[in-house]
């Protein structure tokens, strides 16, 4: 009988339903709560809703009652390697590997440690037009980001470069970023520092740190600053102006259901105008079945401006609110081969001091291919509209992105 309740909350999770798999496996537990069986399934449903700490938890409490359990130890050692504490999931392989070197287990761990310490590039392409007072024609923003295999485990080698263009009411503007600094990530904290290069209507170098701090599977904080800002506006690129801000996010992920995220930036001009932006996002799934889900997901913006008189879009005042229906559908899976697209519908509206209130919403189309862990593909089209100084900016997009591990 218990091999038939396991069985079923398993169907659940392999859908992908992974809060009515919880909510069967916890009943299960309440009445066997020395069951290892069960604490190792739970191990693996808590580490797919994002909470390894609590799979780390379950699996170590399974150890416990059954030393020489497979299951156990390879889920131990998997959820540490998802944590990056590699020195501690480096002798429960090796001991893993000698004893066990051909289950399937041990083996999907090993590959589990070579991808996780594999050096990763990600690339991501979006070709615009727009209509309107701000952006008026084409523009184009490029990325790629590379970082290296760790070193002494908890250290890597970061590279990446940005290049910016448009056409704005000006005439045009390009920008282009190259940098180079150290990424940090173990256990709680993670960190990221680098240092910049960069071109556009003005040429100076710039740096940024930030670092990130998650003391539990739930809660999140952020702290950053950064010297020649990326979200300095083209507009003011062209007029010889940027920005330097420092910025703080605090996030609470109670799983895949849901989700509440605040963001604050604080920016500083060099033409002296100041700037502070607050955002909050609100993420709730609303539908949960095998291949499709849906969430409701609601999205609010303000900022304000120490004045309005300068080259560039900078509103005394203004605030911004958007509702949204987010659909995921996987087409095909097959092991490690995903192909899913997503739909993405929002409508608000758009209020600026001095200005009537206008609509602004946006209509998104993606398609998602991972073909392995080690490349993912995805492409999409947007459209919608912004609203600069009351009037209304039509906008279209096409985006493409590669990521990979070499």
């Amino acid at each position: 009988y218990l091999d038939l309740q396991v069985s079923s909350l398993l169907a659940r999770f392999y859908a992908d339903q992974l809060d009515e798999a919880w909510q069967r496996i916890n009943a299960l537990l309440n009445r066997a709560p020395r069951n290892n069986w069960l604490l190792e399934v739970r191990g693996r449903i808590s580490g797919a809703r994002g909470w390894p700490r609590q799979a780390l938890a379950d699996y170590r409490h399974a150890v416990l009652l059954a030393p020489d359990s497979l299951d156990a130890r390879v889920g131990r050692a998997a959820v540490l390697i998802d944590l990056n504490r590699f020195a501690e999931a480096r002798p429960l392989l090796h001991a893993l590997q000698r004893e066990h070197s051909l289950e399937h287990g041990v083996v999907d761990l090993g590959r589990q440690w070579r991808q996780a310490r594999a050096p990763a590039w990600w690339s991501d392409a979006v070709w615009s037009h727009s209509s309107g007072p701000d952006l008026n024609g084409y523009g184009l923003v490029a990325t790629v980001d590379t970082v290296s295999a760790p070193i002494d485990d908890d250290w890597r080698l970061s590279a990446g470069y940005r290049y910016a263009w448009s056409e704005i009411i000006e005439g045009t503007e390009t920008f282009q970023r190259f940098r180079a600094g150290l990424e940090f990530s173990r256990g709680d904290w993670e960190g990221i520092g680098y240092l910049s290069g960069n071109e556009s209507g003005v040429r100076e170098p710039g740096g940024r740190i930030r670092i990130g701090y998650r003391p539990d599977d739930f809660w999140r904080f952020t702290l950053g600053a950064e010297r020649f800002a990326e979200s300095t506006p083209l507009r003011a690129l062209y007029h010889g102006i940027r920005a330097d801000a420092i910025s703080g996010s605090l996030t609470f992920r109670a799983s895949e259901m849901g989700e509440i995220g605040l963001n604050i930036q604080g920016s500083r001009f060099t033409d002296h105008n100041r700037r502070v932006e607050a955002g909050l996002r609100l993420r709730r799934r609303l539908l949960d079945i095998p291949r499709l889900d849906l969430d409701g997901r609601l999205d609010l913006y303000s900022s304000t401006n120490r004045t309005d008189t300068v080259p560039y879009y900078s509103p005394i005042s203004d605030f911004r609110v958007e509702g949204s229906l987010h659909v995921d559908h996987v087409w095909y899976r097959w092991y490690d081969h995903l192909l899913a697209h997503q739909l993405d519908a929002g409508y608000g509206t758009y209020t600026q001091s001095g200005y009537k209130s206008r609509w602004v919403g946006h209509l998104r189309y993606e398609q998602r291919y991972r073909y392995t862990p080690w490349l993912e593909l995805l492409a999409g089209i947007e459209f919608g509209q912004n609203v600069y100084d009351g009037q209304a900016e039509p906008y279209q997009l096409f985006r493409v992105m590669i990521n990979g591990k070499w």
